[in-house]
């Protein structure tokens, strides 16, 4: 039997929860436990890259920061082969086409992250 492949798992914090876990019952999700499990015996887990951006409070959710905080924490003291690393998010009013008009446009906040995905194709965090 030849030695495990000794593995890294990238992860985009942002698209992993808007894109998988939001509104269901894995928002607490152990992501050393999911992997391990997905990866098999055949692979040493050695460390998951977690990239992400700090998100801001808004007046629709005043406590998004407070629970990414919480959840951040818990990976910390939890799962020491996770190691964090932050982007930034921009937030700015811009003008959109009103899906139902009128009127024919609305000015809406918009929320960028930048940095997590440079920062995740950086090759010196290898």
């Amino acid at each position: 039997m030849s030695a495990p492949l000794r593995t890294i798992v990238y992860i985009d914090g942002f698209n992993f929860y808007y894109g998988a876990v939001r509104g269901t019952r894995w928002k607490w999700l152990d992501p050393v436990a999911l992997f391990r499990k997905v990866l098999g015996p055949q692979n040493e887990l050695c460390k998951i890259k977690y990239f992400t951006a700090r998100v801001q409070p808004s007046p629709n959710d005043p406590n998004v920061n407070v629970r990414q905080d919480t959840y951040l924490r818990a990976l910390q003291a939890h799962c020491p082969q996770v190691e964090l690393h932050f982007g930034h998010f921009l937030r700015h009013r811009v003008w959109m086409e009103h899906a139902n008009p009128p009127p024919p446009s609305a000015e809406v906040w918009k929320n960028e992250e930048k940095g997590s995905d440079v920062n995740l194709e950086s090759p010196r965090l290898l």
